[in-house]
């Protein structure tokens, strides 16, 4: 590598160079990654709160599934407003955090271990690893995920500045940095646990038991704030926040700690998962080959021993750093998603982002020296042999070349029309060139998930195309989105229908009397479709037994006019409300309402 550089940099100048070109490497890998993708799932539900709120703090303050994320919204409100599925705009939004967060890691890292070639294996594990790429490539979990990642590295960063300089500007910089973190989501708490541990173990002299009360008194300017900071958010987050822990569902311990920890995270140190499923386009979860499971493992556990038999105090003291974080994401994952998903949680690496960061301090803690550290990490006495150095070689190699693969594999789909893409922008085409009143039934499972009922209804999918959609759970011949989201007649796939009507050349005649007609036999929830004949504009009271009296307003000629209720019944009664109309009912059809034609 140090002869690409150019001749004449000192040693710092050739680090920093090679770590400036791996995060550009990365940040141009974020951007052809991010910017051909498109929103996804959760997003859709971030437009739809942005633009139905105006920005203020009850918008801000206002938890997404249990995750109080007042940073995430200010960005989300920013590019719902910015137009009709911006997603330049909120693919950019990716690539800056991405190329922050990525330049504050090198600053953590240079701050704690100083400028040398060894923080540069920590960097690329940070820039290449897939353990984030579940939470970067899906904008409304990077809303998330990216500004904890700069809060970390920051907080991390000047509260050891602040440790070996005291000083109020240090610790307020580490104060406002978890301040982002905790605004970025509840998982920022996660930062003080991360951060108290490694003062702990490697900064603060004493033994274990009084060293809390040695770094409350050595670092009063930053614990006293942090501890105000979080018992407030706390607060805030009770008052504002249902409970994160679902009711129902089992916890499968077992399974999420094999598929979270010994399949997730083991690969993606080593540059897999080298493969994903594809059942869910287009989001990926682990599919990882066995043998190359086994052959992760035994690497991993190799590393591990290595830098056991190197540095055994500052590796178990990494270890337990490291640990303390990944307990907490395994807990939150088991009584969180684990509930509702069992194991196959784990195989979502999504879970893993926070892991991220703390996994390459981690690897600096274990065997890098710190200055100012209380606990130094052994530094070998003799060069590595010629052998080791080889062997290292090759296993950056294949970790480059796998997370390469698991990279392209893990994007291919998102580039792709995965069934939400496909079903927005055809719904978007095809309102603009022939604009109708779209039935607001739920669309197919695979375009938005029916447990986030209201969100699954166009009214609430498509809601930034404003008055370009137009969407009716009644009304004269309604349309309805197909599978691809192409609008197309309605139809009633019936359960009942009513009998041909007693008057020749009219079916069942509404004038001035209530006709009653039998149409037993409907399910509970229902769509009834009513085809008619009227010689003019006007409207009809429509009586179902025990319920509300609906008024039905006709068009003068042919049309069929559809409704959406509930409950069963067994006749529908009519009775004109406009002198001098006539109207011929011809067939009603009740069931459920699906595309025709």
């Amino acid at each position: 590598m140090r002869w690409l550089l150019p001749a004449g940099l000192s040693r710092q100048q050739e680090i920093l160079t090679v770590a400036w070109t791996l995060i550009g490497l990365q940040v141009v890998g974020r951007a052809w990654a991010v910017l051909p993708a498109w929103f996804y799932s959760d997003d859709f539900v971030f437009l739809q709160d942005a633009l139905d709120h105006r920005l203020g703090l009850a918008y801000l303050f206002t938890p997404h599934d249990s995750h109080l994320m007042p940073l995430g919204n200010l960005i989300s409100w920013g590019v719902a407003h910015s137009g009709a599925y911006n997603w330049l705009v909120a693919g950019g939004s990716v690539v800056v955090l991405q190329a922050i967060a990525s330049a504050c890691c090198l600053l953590m890292l240079r701050t704690l271990f100083g400028c040398r070639w060894a923080i540069l294996l920590p960097l690329a594990l940070y820039l290449f690893s897939t353990m984030d790429l579940d939470g970067v490539v899906w904008w409304s979990a990077a809303l998330n995920v990216l500004p904890l990642h700069i809060a970390f590295f920051l907080t991390v960063t000047f509260a050891v500045r602040h440790l070996r300089e005291p000083g109020w500007r240090n610790a307020a910089a580490a104060t406002g940095s978890y301040a982002l973190g905790l605004a970025a989501d509840p998982r920022g708490l996660q930062i003080a646990l991360v951060l108290g541990m490694t003062l702990l173990l490697f900064f603060v002299p004493g033994s274990l038991w009084r060293r809390p009360w040695n770094l409350s008194t050595r670092a009063w300017r930053l614990v006293l704030p942090a501890a105000v900071l979080s018992i407030g958010y706390l607060v805030v987050y009770a008052v504002r926040t249902p409970s994160p822990v679902t009711s129902g569902g089992t916890p499968d311990p077992v399974g999420v700690a094999r598929t979270m920890l010994g399949t997730s995270w083991v690969t993606s140190l080593v540059g897999g998962p080298w493969r994903w499923t594809t059942d869910n386009p287009p989001m990926g979860a682990t599919d990882v080959p066995v043998g190359l499971h086994v052959a992760a493992v035994v690497v991993v556990v190799g590393l591990v021993t290595w830098a056991l038999l190197r540095s055994p105090r500052t590796t178990v003291a990494a270890a337990v750093v490291l640990l303390s974080q990944l307990a907490v994401a395994y807990l939150g994952l088991v009584f969180g998603r684990g509930l509702e998903l069992g194991a196959y949680a784990g195989e979502l690496m999504r879970f893993l982002a926070d892991s991220l960061p703390v996994t390459a301090l981690a690897m600096g803690l274990a065997v890098l020296p710190m200055v100012g550290s209380t606990l130094q990490a052994r530094v070998p006495s003799r060069p590595a042999r010629p052998w080791m150095i080889r062997i290292s070689r090759v296993l950056v190699a294949a970790a480059a070349a796998g997370c390469l693969v698991s990279t392209v594999q893990f994007i291919r789909p998102w580039h792709g029309a995965y069934p939400a893409r496909e079903f927005v922008q055809n719904a978007r085409s095809s309102l603009e060139r022939d604009p109708a009143v779209i039935a607001d039934v739920p669309v197919p499972e695979l375009v938005q998930s029916g447990l986030s009922y209201p969100n699954n209804l166009p009214s609430r999918l498509l809601r930034p195309l404003g008055t370009s959609l137009t969407t009716s759970t009644y009304g004269n011949d309604l349309r309805i989105l197909d599978d691809q989201g192409v609008h197309r007649q309605a139809g009633i796939r019936a359960a009942a229908t009513s009998r041909p009507g007693p008057v020749e050349g009219c079916g069942y005649q509404v004038r001035d009397t209530a006709t009653t007609i039998d149409v037993s036999g409907g399910p509970p929830f229902w769509w009834a479709s009513i085809s008619y004949l009227a010689s003019g504009d006007g409207s009809l009271s429509l009586t179902i037994p025990g319920q509300d009296i609906r008024t039905i307003r006709v068009q003068s000629g042919i049309h069929t006019y559809y409704l959406q209720g509930e409950g069963k019944f067994a006749t529908m009664r009519f009775t004109s409300r406009t002198p001098d109309l006539t109207v011929c009912l011809d067939t009603v059809a009740v069931g459920e309402i699906v595309p025709v034609g």
